[in-house]
Order: C-alpha cells, then structure tokens, then sequence
C-alpha cells in the first residue's frame, strides 16, 4: 500500500544479472520473524538497556500500529495488511528508563473472531484460506461500514484525549495513552453530513494545520444514481463536548470509473495539496469478489494522468492540474514559497517508484502484495516485481501562472537499488519549507530495511545499518528546548541571495530542524529478536539501545505524544 509511484519509466543502471547476486540465504531466514503472528498483551514491561542512555528531556510516548493476528481457529490471511490490529506503545518517563505495553485492538472484527472461533469475514487485500462463504461475501458488500473497522495502520490524536487507530476508512478506533485501554469505535462525524451506507473510504494519514493544530480528511461518498464518487473535504473543529466536529471544505466530485486511492494528502498555511496517483479501484461484474477481496479490484491506470488538487482553506477553489501517470502513497512535506519574480508557488515532495528498466514485460502485480508473505519469502520475487527504484521528486505548482513542473532529487543513498519510503519530518517543520526528511531503506532482494536521513536543502543523505537489523518506519522526535517560536515566522520566503534578489529555494536550514532524536523498533534477524533504538537525528549515531523483551511483530506507521501536551 505505500510504494506505489509511477513516472516514465527510464534507462536504469541496474542490469539483469544482479538478479544472480542476490544472496543465496532465503529471505524466510531474513525477516521471518516478522512475519507471524504476536497476539499476547504486555503491560509496562521495563526494557533492559544494553547501551546507551535517552535523553533526560525525552519524556512521551511512541505508539505504533501493525498486525498482530493472522490466524485462528481454521482460517488464516497471507497478507500483512490483513492482520488483525495490534497497538504498541513504548513510553519514556524522562529517567532514561523505557515501558513497553502492548495490546491487541478489541475491534468489531476482532471480536466476532473470537466469538465465533475462527477468522471473521471481512474486505482482505491477500488470500483467506479457507475462502469466504458466499453468505459472508453478500454481507460486506451490504453491511454497514461499521462491521469493517480493522484499524491497523496509522495512529492520530483527533480529539486531545484517546489516541485514534486509522485506515483507509471513516471508521476509527481510540484506546487510552499509554494503558492502551479499549475506548471504543469512532465513525467520522462528517458521514452524519453525508449518507452513512454510501460512504467508502478516506485518508488513512490526516493532515494538520501548521498553525491553529486542526486535522483534515475526506470522506468518499458514493453516488450511484448519478455514476459518481465524490471527496468531501472536511476541517475537523473541537465541539463543546471535546469531540471533533466537522465543517465542509469543498468536494470533488470524479467518476466511479476512474476512483484514486488518496494515502495523505498535504496541507499549508493557506491549502490543502491533495494528490491522485493512478491506482484506482475498478469493479468488475463479479462485485462479490470484488468487495471481498480488494486486489483483485485494484489497477494501476496507465491511460489516464495523475491529478492533482490544490485546495484553498479559505475560500474551498480549487487549483487543478495534470502530470504523468505516477506511483505515489507517502509526502514528505508541502509547503509555500515566493518564487524570484515574487509568483506564489506550492510545494510537494513525494517519494516516486519505478519498476527498473530490466524488469520483464509482465503483468503489473496489486500494489499490496509488496505485503504478502509468500512472495516476500520467496527468494528475488519482490525485487523482479515491485516497483521499487524510488525518485524523491518535487512538484510545483504556480499559484499565479498555474503552470507546473517536477524536479527530482539525487540518489544519493547506498545502496541505491532500494525503495525508499515511509518518510517523517520534524512536526514543527510540517506545512512549512524544510531540509531534513527520514526514511527507511528496504531492498526487495534481501529484505535489509536501513535507516536514511535526506537533506533536501544540500540534495545529499547519510544512512545507518547494522548487518542482521531491520528497522521499521522512522519516528522524529524534536528536542523538547528545541522548539523555538521563530518557526512561526516564514523568513524563508524573505531571504535575499548576492544580487538582491529572492532565493527560489534559499538555504533555509536552522540549527533547530534535527536538533532531536530519531526512534524505531528494530528486528534482529540474527536472533529472531527486538530491540528499540534511539539515534541522534543529526547524525545517525546510537544514542541508546533497549532490548524489548518481547518479539514486536511488523508495524506500519508511529507518532509520539509528548507528556505534556499529548500531541
């Protein structure tokens, strides 16, 4: 689900034969450990420090989500995607010391699973074995979107009390900080605004607003009488009783033959950037299988272009435009500057993936099978099939001539034929022009995932590995004495080159941008074990490293709640 970027594809420097140069060691001996099931709960277990020390001023909570069940009773998924949703937290005090509570979600879903004794029916991007009934198959494609709340993906605060669990849907759950408490399910108050059996998906990322801290989402509706889907842009606003409550942004309104799958989508001070890339969900006759199980409606469209939208938060315009067709899920950032002839320009940088020039004419797979387990243990079927030769690409947009360009960055990283995904920031930096993003490195041949620091600013990156260790998604966590209120203040936009004139990009670093530390579990494929890192963002070095105690299965995204302040 987090890969899947297209440009032209161009002449690559990888040829055929490094497909023989990949290591003879089953990927099943690489990151296994990963790949199955962890269900057991864990309450405040003190990990062991093995070196190093977290900083006195770290003092907060890391959550992260993922599966954590893939089987029961006589029904198993094969999917990673498809596991039922577990919530990690791993919490600092500010003693140096780390506490480790973990819990699976009580779900619906997870619920009936364990009432009836085997796997409960519900959409699945892999294979279910034994299949679904044809019972089972009529009940999701008619049920209330309520009975499909398999959160297993992101993590949010929407409300400033529980933490919220997302996917790709208006239904969320929300547990308690820390204790991981089930609180209950959330449904989008904006389906209420809508009508509640129509609505279909929405962001699995909200944005947030880099001033006054509100969060964005969609919400697809589905318009069958008129053969059309529409994305309503909703600002979610504190209402008197805490929870979140929508107010309608603007809509777009798009045929249902041509529906995008939209991961994030960006936001400035003044827009919402809102990309389309070419995946899209096409509905054959058979809509039982195509309901039940998503691949199998999921295409990459090569005969249309990208769309892409930029939204004013003012007024609801919309600024429209095409590009190429592109595989895109992740941003890294967006944000707003004045260009050399004073033209105001909005900005996104994104992660762009392409198949390498060798690869065989062959069918293109569903982009989440990046995430099925056979086929990552199969050895060199992900690097001969995925998409995964990244571009970090910049896209432009003249607010003022409505013309747009892309630039691409260097690959500058080792090894290069590595997708290059799950970017983070600096929160504080989000919205706003920046230099510094954070990704993981993962090669589909022997399935290392390292850890990469991009500087934008100086188009040049630094990375960290460690031979047998595999990192999740990077999490930043900004010094807490390192938030200033000068970053506020766009003086990005007012810097003035040799000749007087504006920098188009300037050179905007600060010393407070990576002043921070950066956070991830990490598997040990030598000993089939976990272990927590913290690394200083500025250059990468161990800062201190925990031993888990307990195996952590995969998790797909993270966000830190500060102590003080939750978010």
């Amino acid at each position: 689900q987090h890969y899947f970027i297209q440009s032209n594809l161009r002449s690559s420097m990888y040829p055929a034969i490094l497909l023989l140069l990949l290591p003879l060691c089953s990927a099943d001996t690489a990151i296994s450990g990963l790949l199955v099931s962890h269900p057991e709960n864990h309450s405040n277990l003190t990990l062991r420090n093995i070196s190093g020390t977290a900083p006195a001023w770290l003092s907060g909570t890391l959550y992260r989500t993922g599966p954590g069940l893939l089987e029961h009773g006589n029904r198993s998924v094969n999917n990673l995607m498809d596991g039922l949703s577990k919530v990690h937290a791993w919490h600092f005090p500010g003693d140096g010391s780390v506490q480790y509570t973990a819990s699976m979600l009580k779900t619906g879903v997870y619920n009936k699973t364990m009432s009836q004794g085997y796997y409960a029916a519900f959409p699945v991007m892999g294979d279910i074995n034994p299949d679904f009934t044809l019972k089972e198959k009529i009940s999701m494609m008619s049920g209330d979107i309520a009975t499909k709340d398999n959160t297993n993906i992101a993590i949010w605060d929407l409300d400033d009390g529980d933490i919220t669990i997302t996917t790709e849907s208006p239904v969320m759950n929300q547990m308690t900080p820390n204790s991981l408490q089930y609180t209950g399910q959330l449904v989008s108050p904006a389906i209420k605004l809508g009508t509640r059996k129509n609505a279909l998906f929405s962001a699995t990322h909200y944005a947030r607003h880099p001033s006054d801290g509100s969060s964005y989402n969609y919400v697809a509706f589905m318009e069958p009488l008129m053969l059309r889907v529409e994305y309503v842009f909703y600002k979610y606003e504190a209402g008197k009783s805490g929870m979140m409550q929508p107010k309608k942004l603007a809509s777009i309104p798009v045929s249902m033959r041509d529906m995008r799958i939209v991961h994030q989508f960006g936001i400035t001070e003044n827009f919402l950037y809102v990309p389309r890339f070419n995946y899209k969900i096409s509905f054959s006759f058979d809509l039982l299988e195509n309901m039940s199980h998503f691949c199998k409606a999921l295409v990459f469209e090569k005969k249309h272009p990208t769309y892409m939208d930029i939204i004013s938060l003012k007024t609801g315009e919309i600024h429209q435009f095409e590009l190429a067709p592109l595989r895109g899920v992740h941003i890294m950032n967006t944000f707003e500057r004045t260009n050399s002839k004073g033209e105001l320009e909005v900005v996104m940088d994104v992660p762009i993936t392409h198949f390498p020039s060798w690869r065989p004419d062959i069918p293109e797979p569903c982009p989440f099978d990046v995430y099925k387990i056979p086929l990552i243990k199969e050895d060199g079927h992900q690097y001969q099939n995925i998409a995964w030769n990244t571009t970090l690409t910049r896209i432009i947009y003249n607010i003022d001539t409505k013309e747009s360009s892309l630039e691409t960055f260097p690959q500058t990283w080792k090894p290069v034929d590595t997708l290059v995904e799950f970017p983070f920031i600096n929160s504080q930096y989000a919205g706003k022009q920046y230099c510094y993003c954070y990704l993981m490195q993962w090669h589909m041949g022997t399935m290392a995932m390292s850890l990469l620091k991009y500087d934008v600013c100086a188009k040049e990156s630094i990375s960290w590995s460690e031979k047998g260790k595999h990192i999740m998604e990077p999490v930043f966590v900004p010094r807490t004495e390192a938030l200033r209120d000068a970053m506020k203040e766009d003086k990005d936009e007012k810097k003035e080159d040799k000749d007087g004139k504006k920098d188009r990009d300037g050179d905007i670093r600060t010393e407070d941008e990576d002043d921070g530390v950066v956070i991830s579990p990490v598997f040990d494929s030598g000993n089939n074990s976990t272990e927590l890192l913290v690394w200083n963002a500025k250059d990468l070095t161990v800062v201190a490293r925990y031993d888990n105690l307990v195996d952590v299965p995969i998790t797909i995204h993270g966000l830190w709640f500060d102590n003080k302040t939750k978010k």
